[in-house]
């Protein structure tokens, strides 16, 4: 399993006044991201930040690392990313939440899946259910990354929260029969899709 330590990264923003969609717009051609950072103990802050810096930073070190926001060169402030949002994958918006490295934060961590299934061998499929799981501890005791070792499975065969060993620094906030992943038939994963693109045009139909 893989895990962070702290970070010396600092990350600089500048203070900015919020005039609507048409000024996050024209910071974005400016190469900045609008952003926010809020939490315990400090007002409500919007902000403008270096959009290549923080995403190449992300690329390489994952959304649980805590960083030192520097805020018009003042004090830094310990953050961790709370929220990205984004518009056909390009970056629009970054929430930060001040954070106390003594006290726990509850925060989703992704999943990283590793080694080969031994039914995908024999025609079966890996059907990933769960991209993250939501644990709490304290921030700098949050994980990068979470591995999970799908080398046990075979056809008809499921890995369960209650199936893997996890971090013992963090509590875990996820259900314990929540599937994480399985290996199935190709007809059946057909099958799934199925129903799925049926109840969602039942719902549309409702709605409408």
């Amino acid at each position: 399993m893989m895990s962070t330590t702290s970070t010396s990264f600092q990350l600089k923003a500048e203070s900015r006044k919020v005039e609507g969609g048409s000024s996050s717009k024209r910071l974005r051609k400016q190469g900045r991201l609008p952003a926010v950072v809020y939490g315990q103990g400090i007002d409500s802050i919007s902000l403008s930040v270096d959009a290549r810096e923080i995403i190449n930073y992300v690329r390489s070190k994952g959304l649980t690392d805590v960083v030192h926001l520097v805020v018009d060169g003042k004090k830094p402030i310990p953050v961790m990313i709370k929220d990205v949002q984004r518009q056909d994958e390009k970056w629009q918006h970054l929430d930060l939440i001040k954070v106390d490295k003594n006290k726990p934060i509850k925060v989703r961590v992704p999943l990283e899946y590793i080694g080969t299934a031994p039914g995908t061998k024999s025609g079966g499929i890996l059907d990933i259910q769960e991209t993250s799981v939501e644990v709490e501890g304290l921030p700098d005791h949050i994980p990068t990354s979470i591995e999970i070792d799908v080398s046990s499975l075979d056809i008809s065969e499921k890995l369960l929260v209650k199936d893997v060993s996890w971090p013992k620094k963090v509590s875990l906030f996820t259900q314990e029969d929540i599937i994480l992943a399985s290996v199935v038939l190709p007809s059946k994963l057909e099958a799934n899709d199925e129903v799925i693109s049926q109840d969602v045009d039942q719902e549309t139909d409702t709605t409408s």
